[in-house]
């Protein structure tokens, strides 16, 4: 009988290192001074709270800031550069887009929370083609909703329409149409984690327009082959990753 105290010992010993490991664990994944606060599902911040978002993936990065105007109503200005276009068109696209994304939330009960949302955009490409453009989204849905206090799981859908103009000031309508995942983490009560994927198909209409090149020749005149275009309808597929942190002030 005495000679299994030592092993019962152990056994207590190994218990109490386990018990503490959780505990440890617990304190890293809900930090005692997170709130339930997001900027990318659909709740809003409260009056007097404002973050700052940084993001970056692919084919795009962005930087907003989330400014509550009233309760359940929030705009964010955003800076975005995209360096690719959709995954169906290899070329390297270079451009910026300058707007605001408007929310207001429309549900918020409970765990559960649903928004309304617009993104009107200045867009400018500049590689290959230069066009400028505006983005005239239609309202968009966000649901959200809290699996812990300091993490949430959201998702919705996108309908960002685009009118670009070339330098001819032809016109080309861009008519995607977007599925969002994502999750947000409340690290601290202060910063913010998240990663958010979107997939769709996006439709092109536009005039096609024949490759040219300048004549040896004569400098001032252009040769165009008519079975080498750009342009047309098309029917593509856009794909988008993006991690990014939110800084509460």
């Amino acid at each position: 009988e005495p000679s299994d105290n030592p092993r019962r010992a152990s056994t207590l010993g190994g218990a109490m290192r386990f018990v503490r490991t959780l505990a440890l664990l617990a304190v890293l994944l809900v930090p005692a001074g997170a709130s339930a606060w997001s900027t990318q599902g659909g709740r809003t911040l409260d009056p007097g709270r404002y973050a700052i978002e940084v993001a970056g993936g692919f084919p795009t990065a962005r930087l907003a800031v989330h400014v509550p105007l009233q309760k359940h109503l929030e705009v964010g200005p955003f800076l975005g550069f995209h360096y690719f276009g959709d995954v169906t068109d290899a070329r390297v696209r270079l451009g910026n887009a300058l707007g605001a994304r408007l929310k207001l939330n429309v549900v918020d009960h409970g765990a559960f929370q649903m928004a309304l949302l617009a993104q009107p955009a200045l867009i400018v490409a500049y590689s290959p083609d230069v066009r400028v453009g505006i983005q005239v989204s239609l309202p968009e849905l966000i649901l959200g909703y809290d699996v812990l206090k300091n993490l949430q799981i959201f998702g919705g859908f996108r309908f960002p329409i685009a009118f670009e103009f070339d330098t001819d000031y032809r016109v080309r309508i861009r008519l995607p149409l977007l599925g969002q995942i994502g999750v947000e983490w409340g690290v601290t009560s202060k910063i913010t984690l998240f990663t958010t994927v979107e997939a769709g198909p996006a439709w092109s209409f536009g005039a096609r327009i024949p490759k040219c090149v300048r004549s040896a020749a004569d400098p001032t005149k252009q040769i165009c082959d008519p079975k080498d275009t750009t342009g047309g309808n098309r029917l593509d597929v856009y794909v988008s990753g993006l991690v990014g942190v939110t800084f509460a002030l």
